[in-house]
């Protein structure tokens, strides 16, 4: 298959939808004087959390702040790995290094330039064959086209019993820290 990037420069990958409303809603937040984490944060946070249907949401600046989050949360620890698709922008990988560990590149899919599972397969074996200890995979949807997520259950299931245990850890570490940070001041 060849690759035609006319397609891509005719119909662009993104055509942001912005109307009165937002530009209503952005104009308040600038006359509010809060930019960050002031009452309307506080809103979509909780908004967020019910669409969810989850107890809390936390809103961050970046992907490269929840990326380092969602991180920590799981406990990744230096020497461990982590797969992520080489179509990213290089945050996705940079946040690995920032705990010492090790991202591991997988191919993407020349379909949709997403993740292609079978490659994070392989990449997740011969990491455990050579003694490494894949504590994540880093999915990224690029250009608004899914990824192939649900593909991945077919994957080792010590690797998804780790993956299960540790989203299940991130959600009670996350709790956790919330009630230490919103309990009162003594």
């Amino acid at each position: 298959m060849a690759f035609d990037i006319s397609v891509y420069v005719e119909n662009p990958f993104y055509k942001p939808s912005i109307g009165a409303e937002e530009i209503d809603e952005v104009v308040a937040t600038l006359k509010s004087g809060w930019l960050t984490t002031g009452p309307r944060t506080k809103q979509f946070e909780r908004e967020f959390a019910g669409y969810l249907k989850h107890k809390h949401a936390i809103a961050v600046n970046s992907c490269t702040a929840a990326l380092h989050l969602a991180l920590e949360a799981i406990g990744l620890k230096a020497g461990q790995s982590v797969i992520v698709p080489t179509m990213t922008f290089a945050a996705t990988a940079e946040v690995v290094r920032y705990f010492g560990a090790r991202p591991i590149l997988a191919d993407c899919r020349v379909e949709d330039f997403n993740l292609d599972v079978a490659d994070a397969e392989r990449k997740i074996q011969s990491a455990l064959g050579a003694g490494q200890s894949v504590a994540a995979i880093m999915p990224v949807h690029y250009g608004g086209q899914i990824g192939m997520w649900l593909a991945c259950r077919h994957l080792p299931n010590a690797l998804i019993s780790r993956l299960s245990r540790t989203r299940r850890i991130a959600a009670r570490r996350i709790t956790e820290k919330q009630k230490v940070e919103s309990s009162p001041v003594k």
